[in-house]
């Protein structure tokens, strides 16, 4: 009987022992699930900044677009102002050229 008693103490013991070895790899376990979600947490976090980057420059090329076509624009006025500023000069011009032949040429 003390046989079974020492065989069953060394079963008990070599059962906590495998016990203890478990709950080591279970609390190391807990500590790479914790390490996964704080690398998780950080990933989500760099996508997140890159997204916030990414609307940032669609919104600057929409506003380059934007005023692309708005420079065209101020162009194609200032073209259409000038060309406008060149008649009214040439028909001041032709106008006081007249005035100037009939005052020296009355006849004309």
């Amino acid at each position: 009987s003390s046989l079974v008693t020492r065989a069953a103490l060394q079963d008990a013991m070599r059962v906590l022992d495998e016990n203890r070895a478990l709950k080591q790899k279970i609390s190391q376990f807990d500590g790479l699930l914790e390490t996964k979600d704080q690398v998780i947490l950080a990933l989500r976090e760099v996508v997140q900044q890159q997204h916030c980057k990414i609307v940032n420059f669609e919104n600057e090329i929409h506003l380059l677009h934007n005023s692309r076509h708005c420079l065209r624009e101020e162009v194609f006025l200032s073209l259409a102002l000038f060309f406008l500023c060149l008649a009214l000069s040439l028909c001041l011009a032709l106008s006081f050229s007249r005035a100037r032949a009939s005052i020296l040429f009355p006849s004309l």
